[in-house]
């Protein structure tokens, strides 16, 4: 008898409805048929070498509920930032429309009033404005960060933090006292440079006051006056950006 020979890896498509699957199977020495949705919404699936196809495809076919709600949330976390058919960018409580410029030169550019993005081919629109945002998130954040560090820390010993960037959908940003870390959500990017400062100074307050009590905000409005203010410009609407706005 002929021993069947499997590849240890292969591409698979599954008819759901008006659904097509695609996935990776991946042949392991494992007991049961498993499966991943990965962060860019990719199907792996493991099985082991004597394990029929007809089984792994109807495995995955009985999932499609789920993969496809695993694909929409890997999808909507990837374009936190820009979505494809997006005309305007905000940033830093400006809105910048979008225009592309197709060349060999490859970036993102705020200037004369509009965001200016270079590139090969459209399609290559949102990675470039993504990465442009994230780098710009990376640098504005942690000079914000720095910049409230030195000021409350003349009042109060206080560690020096560790910033961690990331999307979040409750919240703007967190604190961490144990482990000496603030979180901020990428989407304060955003808004105004006010909003971001109130943000940090927020967290940086748990730090001293780990609740929300009276002195916690009466920490807050000793470095920001207005803070009830501030802490509402993500509701003010984007204004158009102009050649004085920020970069």
């Amino acid at each position: 008898m002929l021993a069947v020979i499997r590849l240890t890896s292969e591409i698979r498509k599954v008819a759901v409805g008006s659904h097509i699957i695609q996935y990776t199977l991946i042949i392991k020495n494992v007991k049961n048929i498993n499966m991943h949705v990965s962060e860019k919404g990719e199907i792996l699936v493991s099985a082991n070498a004597y394990c029929p196809l007809n089984k792994i495809d109807a495995f995955v076919a009985d999932k499609v509920d789920w993969i496809l709600k695993c694909q929409q949330a890997a999808r909507e976390k990837a374009d936190v930032f820009y979505h494809a058919d997006d005309q305007v960018l905000n940033y830093l409580g400006a809105a910048y429309p979008i225009r592309l410029v197709l060349g060999q030169r490859k970036g993102v550019k705020l200037e004369h009033h509009e965001c200016i993005v270079y590139l090969h081919e459209a399609k290559e629109a949102p990675s470039l404005i993504r990465s442009f945002l994230i780098r710009q998130c990376e640098k504005i954040f942690m000079a914000e960060v720095e910049a409230v560090y030195e000021l409350m820390s003349r009042d109060y010993v206080l560690p020096v933090p560790r910033l961690k960037i990331r999307e979040m959908n409750s919240r703007w940003g967190s604190c961490m006292p144990s482990k000496r870390q603030i979180t901020l959500n990428v989407r304060c990017i955003y808004y105004q440079r006010e909003f971001l400062r109130y943000v940090v100074i927020h967290e940086f307050a748990h730090f001293i006051q780990p609740n929300h009590s009276k002195q916690f905000y009466h920490i807050i409005e000793k470095y920001m006056p207005d803070y009830k203010r501030c802490s509402k410009l993500f509701e003010a609407p984007m204004v158009k950006a102009s050649l004085n706005g920020n970069q």
